[in-house]
């Protein structure tokens, strides 16, 4: 990952003005020497990054969050949204002293849409547009450690740290990305996501037991993908969450989550068959197909499951 100099070094040295301790000179998981933070106030400083009022707080985060509910998360459906908004306006409601005491995980979640939302928005330059967006994704990062989510997991410190890998795939670190995948599978190893949460947490409510599920297959696609690209071995293997048991939320409060089921269950699919096929034989430098008839057979189920996706995704022969 490279430096940044001239403008974006006056970025990061802003940045370096909250935290006295931490030096971010590189993007994100790269930085050199960063110590540890321990302040709670820290939190208070890293959010008084938008200055002014809550009200310009809301403005400036409003129309990226937007952004990032209207470009990413159709594609990458990692949290119910319904719930973050419900946590991101009461964030909002809180006086200046109360949100610094909120929980950092919701912090780090905040600041890593602003930084996808910022991705897909209307800059000046390119290079203003990666400045700002590194920008938020070292703020989300700063958050995470706040938060001390190597030693605490959580639902939603690995809903961020989804997030921020695809950032990273996406402003073209993909070893960075690479690297912090390999957290996340350990993380939700550790807190059982790959494990149907009708066994390993039996009586929990319905919303949690299809959050863990969702999540679990944001990782286990992200896993899938990112092995793709990188030509090296799947890590998300071992699970006994079924694709058939990702269904609709069935709860009053939350009525949007319908559209997402018919594309989460297409891209398992997707992923399971790639996983297998194209996945383990690269990593290990052995040949897809070895003779015509199986590239035909392979492609041939490739097509099938194409022609058995939703009319809206692509298919629907």
């Amino acid at each position: 990952t490279r430096c940044r100099d001239g403008a974006s070094a006056q970025v990061f040295s802003f940045f370096d003005g909250f935290f006295p301790k931490v030096t971010v000179q590189c993007a994100i998981l790269t930085s050199n020497h960063v110590e540890s933070i321990q302040s709670r106030a820290s939190l208070f400083q890293l959010l008084e990054l938008f200055g002014g009022t809550a009200r310009g707080h809301w403005g400036i985060a409003e129309p990226l969050v937007a952004k990032y509910f209207d470009t990413v998360d159709p594609v990458y459906p990692a949290l119910h949204r319904e719930t973050f908004e419900n946590d991101y306006r009461h964030f909002w409601s809180l006086e200046a002293h109360e949100r610094g005491n909120a929980d950092a995980s919701l912090v780090a979640l905040i600041f890593v849409m602003l930084a996808m939302g910022t991705q897909f928005i209307e800059l000046p330059s390119l290079e203003e547009k990666v400045q700002t967006s590194e920008f938020y994704v070292s703020a989300s990062h700063q958050a995470l450690r706040l938060f001390s989510y190597l030693g605490r997991p959580s639902i939603r410190s690995i809903q961020t740290m989804v997030l921020i890998t695809y950032f990273l795939m996406n402003d073209n670190h993909a070893s960075d990305a690479w690297a912090f995948a390999g957290i996340i599978a350990r993380q939700a190893y550790a807190m059982g996501l790959n494990r149907d949460p009708s066994i390993a947490k039996p009586g929990a409510p319905p919303l949690e037991t299809q959050q863990r599920r969702k999540l679990w297959q944001a990782i286990f696609i992200q896993d899938t993908f990112l092995s793709v690209i990188v030509k090296l071995p799947p890590t998300v293997t071992h699970t006994d969450v079924r694709i058939e048991d990702v269904t609709d939320i069935q709860d009053a409060c939350f009525e949007n989550e319908a559209s997402d089921t018919s594309f989460l269950r297409s891209m398992w699919s997707l992923a399971s068959m790639a996983q297998g096929t194209i996945c383990t034989p690269r990593s290990l430098d052995r040949a897809i197909c070895k003779t015509p008839a199986e590239r035909a057979r392979l492609v041939g189920h490739f097509q099938g499951l194409y022609r058995s996706l939703p009319g809206y995704i692509g298919g629907g022969a």
